[in-house]
């Protein structure tokens, strides 16, 4: 042993003294129980004699060292010490490094789940009891830490043991983070994962801040759970694959999380039945979600602290379904054992949710003989004993939630139940009965819930209730009681309401400045009687780029003709001087909107009657039009559309449109086009159609999917809510909405000469009279056109519409030319060729149908039904007649297309659907490159999509003929004026978020000896994409003569990406912020040339097509993932590593179009650095194989076909030893 001392050259001090002796090896003992030198990976410490009380004067220091890259993270799960003011007698001291002398992160003497991290890779623990109490003393783990998990974001952990954190734990966590953790283990393994500390940001139902714990490889795998608070949730996956998602928004971020996992046998999930003990937990049938075994008996006894009681939520449930789950069924008993009180038995459905009475329950599945399912899947969580069963009780936090006896099971009779809410004495309380379903009885005499406005049962009652559902009220003082009261007969399900401290100055101010996004205000003491002479303005500003949207919801004032007495007057700006919008005393649901951020909301009552007041909602919303978010429509028609339609709406959005027509008329509304994601039960995004002016008015349907839906009101008003969830978006829809007469569905025949308007045979739905005869003159102004679209036509179907049939006249009269006969069908849509059109319905004598209904438009007789013409806007958007319905027979249109003398002219075909022949012989399209049909002839085309032509001047010509054959649903196209120098412009600089480039004279032919580079970049974080959408060069092998090269760099000298010369829709994405592309041309041959669109896209890998990937590993997935890829997606992946290191690819998880021999999409891995390399494997399905370079390098190419797509796939490389030795 050698012991060094050593002073420096100035202050000592009196020094030390030591001795030493001799001693055999088994003399030598240190008690490990007080203090010890831990320098394992992991491992756990306790108090001396724990869990039995530790002795007085102890002094224990443990010292805790790791591998010097790695950080010390302690966890103290159990600790009771004697408490005392700053832990002066008894305690914990957490030292920031090797000795006591470090920095203190902590001094502890209560509580529990303790958790700190050194800022190195040493810590030191010290523990001090006095001469006096004792306690059973504390337990800790410790876990080394890789020194970047402290700041990591997500990643692959695939070791047999680990922990993780969220960003920068113990601190807080950044805003608006998104970590996705994937976890990994042996295929025959299990992945167990607890987390130890959960502080997330609070909200209800972990709205804003979260961790998803996902049962699988990806995102798309089932949800296990979404918390955001607690300690020691623990779940166990159903394969070796788990995904910890971490999502932060914009505001309040805390300290975050820390979590540990590890490998457990495959034959936990396996387990039938056992005691479960701890704060929460989940299990699952033997199994699942593979099929149960039969015969199976499996009980759980499920035990909680004494004081708390157990809710058990059943995610998912697929057992045998049979009547009465006579044959496979689970049994929830409310107590310790199956001889306790049958809660309930279940075979089916998911989100079960269930309570104990007492901290016992028991569950026991049993499956017969025959036929099994995938089980189930359930978790259990303690929760407080006064949380849904308490019959009243002081409620005195900040906000809360309480609920009837038993809810949602049915409360007792003859209950008698008070809460007393108290908030700080400055402060007001809002209640909202989220739920109320109690026996109902004319005036609520039975069973009800009464609502006092004061601190007793003697106060003043603001409401006696026993339905309905987001009821709301306020208190007028800081106390409000709660009486709830059953009789003894019957009962139901009972209510459930949240509470919340407002401000004071919330529901009686009297006016004042309103500036945040939304808001909601009132008149004084709503809804209480107002005072009488008040007189109060509120002032509301938004972003000066936004605008105001203002909706009162209630207004109940003193009732005066001009609203002469008391009233509400809205200005459109920002004071009393600015335009008066309205002046209002009565109604409901009234909205108004700026034209500026601004808006002036003036109250005044005079010196008499008074009443309840008003209440209002204001929202900031969009000054552009397609991307608003709800709003009050009052015109006789309209359209309106999810926000950014036809663009991807956004997530989270909740979005109310309130139709209101005349009080004695209705309103249809069709949905054009619907598309959300589609779920079962549409139950992720949605439509909901109210009949009526209110959420809580009846609901007519849920759509989420589908087009030309229609619905009818039964009253002058309607609601449309739409929502979406967090997850993915699509299009949303289109919907318009017209005003219809009440009596429209039993009057036969007349006159319609509204713009607009809907008409059904005699009392559809519902069967139609024998004899009728029905005709109806529709007419619009002189120099429009009628279009009538016939949504549901169910008349009696014979040969030939022989018995009962509509007849469609193109003119005033039944002598009119007749454009159809019909008695069958859907969605059936005629046009007149003048401003009227006759329509005759007529049955015999024998059967009847439901009829028909049918909507009909005035339309400008130019819109898309004109047939040519003269275009000379800008731009603009012109169709085939009837498009997307068939366009007539022996067509002939000729569109004429004039922009700027100096400009020109690039027009795109959308949608291309006419009759497909060989040469597009019979129906077609001519581009002309000029002012006529005598112009150069660009193209002639019948089908395709996003066809794309520019001019070389300012005019250009469209001619579409039809034969007297087969007809399609046609074409729209749109057209744009461009500058004259963008096509004929041979290379430069680009520098714009996007944009368009073309060969020389595109879409004439590029000249010879031709050499052009393109030189583009965007901002320094992004990436570019680019597409080529149409390449026409000479072909030669190799490209050898005309070719265009993609290098991903700044210029020639960057790698090549590609080379060539022919194709369609070919794209191509940096690795960088820069890209350069050269064309050139020999001095032979030349061609069309091509014409490209290049973009600025997020650097974030899960959006990226292809790219360079040189980092010691990492991750990479196929566009989109975990939503579909698209079609024609060609993506490839360079990996380069160190050159003495290999690479090792897997596959996380592959979900591709299945194929034989993967011949339609697919994955390619190249062994070296391109697709010129040897192939190591063409995969299309998963697989759990790794794949290894013979080099530094590795290519990996994905391929898509023009059709079916799936989710895709994600990968994960790393680096390896040249030499180590792999199983392949």
């Amino acid at each position: 042993m050698t012991v060094y001392f050593q002073s420096d050259s100035q202050n000592t001090g009196p020094g030390f003294i030591a001795k030493y002796h001799e001693s055999s090896s088994d003399e030598i003992f240190l008690d490990p129980q007080c203090g010890n030198t831990l320098d394992d990976d992991s491992g756990f410490f306790s108090s001396p004699n724990y869990p039995a009380n530790y002795p007085n004067n102890a002094k224990c220091t443990w010292y805790i060292l790791v591998d010097y890259d790695g950080r010390v993270r302690l966890h103290i799960v159990d600790f009771e010490l004697e408490a005392s003011p700053g832990c002066s007698n008894d305690y914990v001291k957490i030292h920031d490094g090797p000795s006591t002398n470090s920095p203190v992160l902590s001094t502890i003497c209560t509580g529990s789940n303790h958790t700190f991290t050194s800022s190195s890779n040493a810590m030191t623990v010290y523990f001090k009891s006095d001469s006096q109490n004792t306690a059973h003393g504390f337990t800790a783990n410790y876990f080394e830490m890789s020194a970047n998990k402290i700041t990591q974001c997500g990643g692959i952990v695939d070791d047999d043991s680990k922990y993780f954190v969220s960003p920068n734990y113990p601190l807080d966590y950044p805003n608006n983070a998104k970590c996705t953790w994937y976890i990994h283990v042996d295929n025959d393994e299990r992945v167990k994962l607890n987390f130890f500390h959960v502080e997330l940001e609070p909200s209800p139902h972990c709205s804003k801040d979260y961790i998803k714990i996902y049962d699988g490889p990806s995102t798309i795998s089932p949800v296990l759970s979404t918390i955001c608070t607690g300690s020691n949730h623990e779940f166990i996956s159903s394969s070796n694959n788990m995904i910890v998602y971490f999502q932060s928004d914009s505001q309040n971020t805390a300290s975050g999380f820390t979590a540990h996992y590890n490998d457990v046998s495959a034959n936990t999930n396996t387990q039938c039945g056992g005691n479960l003990d701890d704060d929460s937990g989940s299990f699952t049938s033997p199994n699942y979600p593979r099929s149960y075994p039969n015969n199976a008996r499996c009980t759980w006894y499920i035990y909680v602290d004494h004081d708390e009681r157990v809710k058990l939520n059943f995610i998912d449930i697929q057992l045998e379904a049979t009547p009465g789950c006579s044959n496979d069924y689970i049994k929830i008993y409310d107590g310790p054992s199956t001889n306790s009180p049958l809660l309930s038995t279940i075979c089916t459905g998911s989100n079960r949710a269930f309570t104990s009475s007492s901290n016992a329950m028991t569950i026991h599945f049993q499956s017969d003989s025959q036929n099994t399912g995938p089980g189930f899947t359930a978790n259990y969580f303690e929760i407080s004993a006064n949380k849904n069963t308490h019959c009243g009780g002081t409620l005195d936090d900040d906000s809360g939630s309480f609920t009837s006896p038993n809810y949602p099971r049915n409360y007792p009779n003859n209950a008698k139940c008070t809460w007393y809410i108290f908030v700080d004495s400055d402060e007001r309380i809002q209640l909202m009965f989220i739920d109320i379903q109690l026996e109902v009885t004319p005036g609520c005499s039975d069973d009800y819930v009464k609502i006092y406005d004061g601190s007793s049962t003697n106060s003043p009652v603001l409401s006696t209730i026993c339905t309905g559902s987001n009821r709301a009220f306020t208190s007028s003082s800081n106390a409000m009681t709660i009486h709830f009261q059953s009789d003894s007969q019957n009962t139901g399900p009972g209510f459930t309401a949240n509470y919340y401290e407002v401000s004071a100055n919330k529901n009686t101010q009297c006016g004042g400045k309103l500036d945040d996004d939304s808001g909601t205000f009132t008149s004084p003491n709503y809804p209480r009687s107002y005072p009488n002479n008040a007189k109060c303005t509120w002032y509301i500003f938004v972003d000066s780029d936004e605008r105001i949207q203002i909706i009162f919801i209630d207004i109940q004032l003193e009732a005066t003709p001009g609203c002469s007495d008391d009233y509400i007057k809205i200005y459109d700006g920002p004071s009393t001087s600015s335009p008066v919008l309205s002046t209002i005393c009565t109604g409901s649901n009234r909205a108004f909107t700026s034209s500026s951020n601004a808006m002036t909301i003036h109250f005044q009552s005079d010196s008499q009657n008074t009443g309840p007041g008003f209440t209002a909602n204001y929202f900031e919303i969009s000054a552009n039009k397609n991307t608003q978010c709800g709003g009050k429509l009052d015109d006789d028609s309209g359209t309106f559309t999810s926000p950014n339609y036809p663009r991807n709406y956004p997530n989270n959005a909740k979005c109310t449109w309130y139709i209101f027509v005349d009080s004695d008329e209705r309103i249809q509304i069709i949905f054009i086009d619907v598309q959300l994601e589609a779920t079962p039960g549409c139950s992720d995004d949605y439509v909901k159609i109210y009949d009526g002016p209110s959420t809580s008015s009846p609901v007519l349907s849920t759509i989420c999917t589908g087009s030309n839906r229609a619905f009818t009101s039964s009253s002058n008003a309607m609601t449309i809510h739409f929502q979406s969830d967090s997850q993915n978006t699509g299009p949303g829809f289109t919907a318009n909405y017209f005003e219809i007469s009440a009596n429209k569905n039993t009057q036969c025949g007349g006159k319609l000469d509204d713009d607009s308007g809907t008409f059904t045979s005699p009392n559809y739905p519902w069967s139609y009279p024998n004899n009728a005869k029905c005709t109806w003159h529709i007419f619009v102004d002189s120099d429009e056109r009628i279009q009538i679209i016939f949504i549901d036509i169910q008349l009696e179907a014979t040969p030939g519409c022989s018995d009962d049939y509509i007849k469609i006249y193109d003119g005033p009269s039944t002598n009119s030319p007749v454009l159809s006969t019909i008695c069958t069908g859907s969605n059936r849509a005629f046009t007149s060729s003048s401003n009227a059109m006759t329509v005759y319905f007529q049955s015999d004598s024998q059967n009847t149908g439901p009829g028909f209904t049918a909507n009909y438009f005035e339309i400008s007789a130019n819109k898309n039904t004109q047939c040519g013409g003269k275009l000379d806007d800008d731009s603009g958007t012109f169709t085939s007649p009837n498009y997307p319905r068939s366009y007539p027979n022996n067509t002939k249109c000729t569109w004429y297309i004039f922009v700027d003398s100096d400009e020109r002219i690039q027009i795109i075909f959308i949608d291309v659907q006419l009759e497909a022949t060989p040469g597009c012989s019979n129906d077609y399209i001519k581009i002309y490159d000029g002012p006529s049909t005598s112009s150069p002839l660009l193209s002639k085309i019948c089908t395709g999509s996003n066809r794309a032509f520019t001019s070389s001047s300012n005019a250009m010509t469209i001619h579409f003929q039809s034969d007297s054959q087969n007809t399609g649903p046609g074409f729209t196209a749109n057209y744009y004026e461009m500058s004259a120098n963008q096509n004929t412009q041979c290379g430069g600089k680009l520098d714009d978020d996007s944009g368009t480039f073309t060969s020389p004279n595109y879409p004439r032919s590029y000249p010879n000896n031709a050499k052009c580079t393109w030189y583009i970049f965007v901002d320094s974080d992004e990436r570019i994409q680019i597409i080529f959408i149409d390449i026409q060069l000479v072909a030669t092998p190799g490209c050898s003569d005309d070719y265009i090269k993609i290098y991903d760099g700044p210029g020639t000298s960057s790698p090549v990406l590609s080379t060539i010369c022919t194709g369609s829709n070919r794209a191509f994405t940096s690795s960088s912020n820069a890209m350069t592309i050269h064309f050139q041309s020999d001095s032979q041959n030349t061609g069309p040339g091509f014409t490209a669109n290049y973009f600025e896209v997020s650097a974030n890998k899960n959006t990226q097509c292809g790219g360079k990937l040189d980092d010691d590993g990492g991750i990479f997935t196929s566009p989109n993932h975990p939503v579909n890829y698209p079609n024609n997606a060609k993506c490839t992946w360079y990996i380069f590593v160190d050159k003495d290191e290999r690479i090792q690819l897997k596959f996380i998880d592959i979900q591709l179009e299945n194929s034989p021999g993967c011949s339609n999409d697919y994955i390619k891995i190249y062994d070296g650095p391109s697709t010129n390399s040897p192939v190591l494997t063409t995969i299309c399905t998963r697989s759990n194989r790794k794949f290894t370079s013979s080099s530094n390098a590795m290519t990996v190419h994905f391929q898509s076909d023009p059709q079916t797509t799936a989710p895709g796939f994600t990968a994960y490389y790393s680096k390896v030893p040249a030499n180590q030795n792999f199983d392949f």
